[in-house]
C-alpha cells in the first residue's frame, strides 16, 4: 500500500479527488449539502458545477420519490457506511445517451467524538460486471431452455423407443405366427397333394371303366360291379373331399387370423393357385369323362340309367368342389393382397424408424455441442467471478486509502489551523468554514456573500491586487485557475488587521468559463510580523552601515590618488582591491535596503517611456568597465519603446551579467539578445556555464534561495539579486524565466509590454 503523506493538503486531497476517475462527492451537515463534486459524478447526476452547496434533494429532485435521502441521514445519523449495487444510470455522453451501472458508497466520516461531519460519496462502474452477470443469466437461460428442450426431446424419445419396442415385439410375434402359418400351409398342401394323387388313380380306374363299358357290352354286370366300386371308390371321395372341405374351412380361418402377415408366402401361395388350378383342370376333364362315361351308359340301356343317376351325383359333386376350390382360390388372392398391403406398412415403418434414428443421432450431436458450450459457459463464469474479486479486493483498498487520505487531510487541516473557502461562480454563491470566517472576523453563524464579505474585509491597499489576481484565476489561459496570494483583512466585528496567504483553484466548463473556485486560507500574520522586524533591522542595519562605508571609500579614494602620485604601486594596487571590495559591499547594502523596501511596500517605481536599444548602449559601456573576465556580446537590437524605471530595468540586466559573469569560466562568451514578439520584448543573457539543475530553477527567484553544490560552494551570494529581479519585473506586469541545460550554460530572461510608437 502506498504511504500517506501526512502533511498532504486539504487542497490537495480536493485535487487529487476532482481529477480522479473515481466518481466522488463530499455532503456535508444533516442537510446533505453538497460541498464537492468532481466531473465523474456530476456526469452521473447530469448535472453542472451549480449544484455545488445545494442539498442533495433541491440538487437532485427526482431522488424525492426515492428513499435515497432517507438512508443518506441514517447513515449520518448512525455513522455507519451504506452501499447500493449495481444501480442503473442514464447520462449524455458526446450528445450519445448512455447507460451505466454503478455501486454506490455512502462512507460517513467521523470527528474525535465519533460524530459524523461529512460523507464521502464514491460511484464503483461495474458496467462490465453488470454485462458479464446479464451474458451469464441469459447464458444459463439459454443453457436451461435447451436442458429443457432437450428433456423433453429424451422423453419423447424414449416414448417412441418404448412404442418402437413394443412393435418391434409385436412384428417378432406375427412373423413367429406367419412361420407357424406357413408350416400349417405347407401340411395342408402336402394333404392336398395326397388328395390330388387319389383322385388320379380314381379317374385312371374311371377312365378303365368306360374302356371296359365300350369294349364289351356283354361285361355289363362286371362292369355294373366296376361301376358299383366305382360308385364305392366315389362315396370314398367324396368323404375325402368333405374332408378336405374341412381342410380347408380350417385353412380359411387361419388365412383370416394371419391376413395381415403373409408377405414372405405369397410365392408358394401362388404355387398352390396353379395346383389347384391344375386340379380343377384334372377335375373337369375327369368330369367329361363321366359324362362321356354316362353317355355310353344310356346307349346301353335301361340297366344303365342307375349308372347315369350314380355319375350324375357324382358330376354334381365334383362341380361342387371344383366352386369350393375356386372359392379357395380367391381367398388365397385377397390373403396375398393383405400381404402386400402389410409389407407396404411395414416398409413405410421402417422408413420412419431410419428418419427417427437420424434425428435421434442429430439430437445426441446438439446435445454434445450444447455439453461443450456449457463447459465453456462454466469456465466464463468461474473466470468472471475471480475478476469480480480481484475487482472487489481493489476497491475495498481503494477505498480504505481514501478513508485513511480524508483522515489525514482533515487533520492536517485542523493541525495547520486552514479555513477553506467554496465560491459558486455561476450563482455567486460563497461558503466560508468557520475558520475562514475568523480570519474575517465574522461569526461562524453568519452567512457570507462575496461581495459584502470578501471584498468588504480586503485591506483597502491590497484589494485591486487581489481582485485582478481572482480575475486572472478566472483567465484559464493566463492563470489555468491557479490562485496563490497573500494580503491583508480587516476584521468585520473585531475591526482586527490579519495577514493570510491563500491558495485556490478554479474549475472551467467545456468553454473555458469559470464554474466552481475553491481553496484555503491560512494566517501568516505571525509570520509577517516576524519578516517586517527582520526587515527593519536589516534596513535600519544597512542604513547604519552606508555611511561609515561611504566615509571609508572616501579615504580610500584619497590614499588611492596619493598612492599613484607617490609611485607607491603596492599601496595603489592595495587601495584599489580595497575600494573594490568597499563597491561590492555597498552594493550588497544596497541591495538590502532594496529588500527591506521591498518587503515593507517602500519600493518606488518610476515609470517612463524609453527606447530599450538606448538602455543596451549604456549597459554595454557600463560592462565594459566591471566585466573584463568574459566576452560580453551585446547583439544588435531594434529600436522598442518601453514605459518602466529605466534605472530598475538596467538593475535587473546588470544583475543577469554579473551572475552569468559569476556563474561560467572565465574567457567564455556572454550573449545579450533583445527581440520583438507579440507586443512585448524580450531581452535574455545566455552564457556558457556549469548550468542549473531542472529541480533548482524554479526556486531561483525564491528570496535568500541559493543553489548549493561543489561547483558554488565558492561563489559568494546570499540569494537576494535574482529575487530582487523577479519582484521589479513582476511590478512591471512582465514574466521571468530561465533555460538552463547542464555542463552547456543557461538564459535567463525576462519580458515586458512594449509601447505602440
Amino acid at each position: 500500500m502506498t504511504d500517506i503523506n501526512p502533511n498532504l493538503s486539504s487542497d490537495a486531497i480536493l485535487a487529487v479527488l476532482a481529477t480522479a476517475n473515481t466518481p466522488t462527492a463530499i455532503y456535508t451537515n444533516r442537510n446533505l449539502n453538497i460541498q464537492f463534486a468532481n466531473d465523474g459524478m456530476l456526469r452521473i447526476w447530469g448535472k453542472g458545477q451549480d449544484v455545488i452547496g445545494k442539498s442533495f434533494l433541491e440538487a437532485i429532485p427526482q431522488t424525492k420519490e426515492q428513499p435515497i435521502s432517507e438512508l443518506l441521514q441514517k447513515v449520518w445519523d448512525t455513522g455507519k457506511p451504506l452501499l447500493i449495487p449495481g444501480r442503473q444510470v442514464n447520462f449524455v455522453l458526446d450528445n450519445n445517451l448512455s447507460t451505466a451501472y454503478f455501486d454506490f458508497e455512502f462512507q460517513p466520516l467521523l470527528n474525535a467524538d465519533g460524530k459524523t461531519h461529512a460523507i464521502l460519496h464514491t460511484a464503483a462502474d461495474v458496467t462490465d460486471i453488470q454485462a458479464y452477470k446479464r451474458l451469464s443469466d441469459e447464458k444459463s437461460d439459454r443453457y436451461n431452455t435447451l436442458n429443457k428442450m432437450l428433456t423433453e426431446g429424451n422423453a419423447a424419445l424414449q416414448a417412441d423407443n418404448a412404442e418402437l419396442f413394443v412393435s418391434n415385439t409385436a412384428l417378432t410375434a406375427d412373423k413367429d405366427a406367419l412361420t407357424a402359418d406357413k408350416n400349417a400351409l405347407a401340411a395342408h398342401n402336402a394333404r392336398l397333394n395326397a388328395d390330388n394323387d387319389s383322385l388320379t388313380i380314381d379317374n385312371a380306374a374311371l377312365t378303365a371303366d368306360n374302356t371296359a363299358y365300350k369294349n364289351a357290352n356283354a361285361e355289363l354286370d362286371a362292369a355294373n360291379k366296376n361301376l358299383n366300386l366305382a360308385n364305392i371308390d366315389g362315396e370314398k371321395r367324396n368323404k375325402k373331399l368333405n374332408t378336405a372341405n374341412a381342410d380347408l374351412t380350417t385353412l380359411n380361418d387361419l388365412l383370416n387370423v394371419a391376413n395381415e402377415r403373409l408377405n414372405q408366402l405369397a410365392a408358394e401361395r401362388q404355387n398352390l393357385n396353379e395346383e389347384l388350378t391344375v386340379t380343377n383342370e384334372e377335375l373337369a376333364l375327369l368330369n367329361d369323362q363321366y359324362l362321356a362315361a354316362n353317355d355310353e351308359l344310356t346307349r346301353v340301356g335301361i340297366e344303365k340309367e342307375t349308372l347315369n343317376e350314380n355319375l350324375a351325383i357324382s358330376n354334381f359333386d365334383l362341380n361342387a368342389l371344383n366352386e369350393e376350390y375356386l372359392a379357395t382360390n380367391e381367398q388365397l388372392t385377397n390373403l396375398n393382397e393383405e400381404h402386400q398391403r402389410l409389407n407396404e406398412e411395414l416398409k413405410i415403418t421402417n422408413e420412419e424408424l431410419i428418419a427417427l434414428n437420424e434425428e435421434l443421432s442429430v439430437t445426441s450431436e446438439e446435445l454434445h455441442t450444447l455439453s461443450n458450450e456449457h463447459i465453456a459457459l462454466n469456465e466464463e463464469l468461474v473466470a468472471t467471478n475471480e475478476e469480480l474479486a480481484t475487482r472487489n479486493d481493489e476497491y475495498l483498498a481503494l477505498n480504505d486509502k481514501l478513508t485513511v487520505s480524508l483522515e489525514t487531510a482533515q487533520l492536517s487541516k485542523t493541525a495547520a489551523n486552514l479555513g477553506t473557502f467554496d465560491l459558486d461562480v455561476v450563482n455567486d454563491k460563497l461558503e466560508w468554514d468557520d475558520r475562514c470566517k475568523e480570519l474575517f472576523g465574522i461569526s461562524p453563524n453568519i452567512e457570507v456573500t462575496y461581495s459584502a464579505d470578501f471584498v468588504t474585509g480586503l485591506h483597502p491597499d491590497d484589494r485591486n491586487r487581489i481582485l485582478q489576481a481572482v480575475a486572472d484565476a478566472y483567465n484559464f489561459e493566463l492563470s489555468g485557475g491557479k490562485y496563490d496570494v497573500e494580503y491583508r483583512t480587516v476584521g468585520a466585528e473585531d475591526k482586527k488587521l490579519r495577514w493570510v496567504r491563500a491558495i485556490g483553484q478554479v474549475s472551467f466548463d467545456a468553454d473555458n468559463k469559470p464554474l466552481r473556485f475553491i481553496g484555503t486560507v491560512i494566517e501568516i500574520t505571525e509570520q509577517k510580523e516576524d519578516d517586517q522586524r527582520k526587515n527593519d533591522f536589516i534596513g535600519m542595519v544597512s542604513h547604519e552601515l552606508k555611511t561609515p562605508l561611504t566615509s571609508l571609500a572616501a579615504y580610500l579614494q584619497l590614499l588611492l590618488g596619493k598612492a599613484k602620485k607617490s609611485d607607491d604601486s603596492f599601496s595603489a594596487n592595495a587601495l584599489e582591491r580595497s575600494f573594490a571590495q568597499v563597491k561590492k559591499m555597498t552594493k550588497m547594502i544596497n541591495g538590502f535596503l532594496n529588500v527591506s523596501r521591498l518587503e515593507s511596500g517602500k519600493i518606488f517605481i518610476d515609470r517612463t517611456p524609453f527606447d530599450i536599444a538606448d538602455l543596451l548602449k549604456e549597459v554595454a559601456e557600463e560592462t565594459k568597465t566591471i566585466v573584463t573576465s568574459h566576452n560580453v556580446v551585446f547583439e544588435l537590437c531594434e529600436s522598442i519603446g518601453i514605459n518602466a524605471d529605466k534605472d530598475k530595468i538596467g538593475q535587473v540586466i546588470s544583475n543577469f551579467i554579473s551572475n552569468a559573469a559569476k556563474y561560467s569560466s572565465p574567457g567564455t562568451a556572454i550573449t545579450v539578445n533583445c527581440v520583438a514578439e507579440n507586443g512585448k520584448v524580450k531581452l535574455s543573457v545566455t552564457d556558457q556555464g556549469m548550468g542549473i539543475e531542472l529541480q533548482d530553477q524554479h526556486k531561483l527567484f525564491d528570496r535568500f534561495y541559493r543553489v548549493e553544490g561543489v561547483q558554488t560552494s565558492h561563489i559568494s551570494g546570499f540569494g537576494i539579486g535574482l529575487y530582487l529581479c523577479a519582484e521589479i519585473i513582476e511590478r512591471h506586469n512582465g514574466k521571468i524565466g530561465v533555460d538552463s541545460v547542464i555542463g552547456k550554460g543557461s538564459t535567463f530572461w525576462f519580458t515586458l509590454p512594449a509601447v505602440t510608437k
